[in-house]
């Protein structure tokens, strides 16, 4: 049997490290991206690879600075994808708010399904 491929999308937070446990029980391959949590000049503190073993494959980078291109490429070769970012309750915003959670929460996944179709 081939090994499927996931691709997860805030793999780096609460949920994206929930779901990658799950389909690292189930055999699958992950590749995870999430933000940087450290400074840019020393990406060690915050490196989202200490929370998986070495065979999850994590890319530190910030969704909506990736072009389309760099995208698909880290779309392509997976069987399946897992948004698992956006903007949540933690995050104090001053009004209107409305506008900031749509964006992150809408038009960004938006953009990754569409590309990931």
């Amino acid at each position: 049997m081939l090994t499927k491929r996931v691709f997860v999308i805030g793999g780096t937070g609460f949920l994206g490290y929930h779901a990658i446990q799950e389909f690292l029980a189930g055999g699958w391959e992950v590749s995870a991206l999430g933000l940087p949590l450290g400074p840019p000049a020393d990406p060690s503190p915050g490196s989202g690879q200490r929370l998986y073993p070495a065979s999850v494959k994590v890319i530190l980078r910030d969704l909506e600075a990736a072009t389309d291109e760099e995208l698909l490429a880290l779309l392509r070769g997976h069987e399946a994808l897992v948004f698992a970012a956006g903007l949540d309750d933690r995050v104090l915003l001053y009004r209107p708010a409305y506008p900031k959670f749509y964006h992150a929460n809408v038009e960004v996944p938006v953009r990754v399904l569409k590309l990931a179709k």
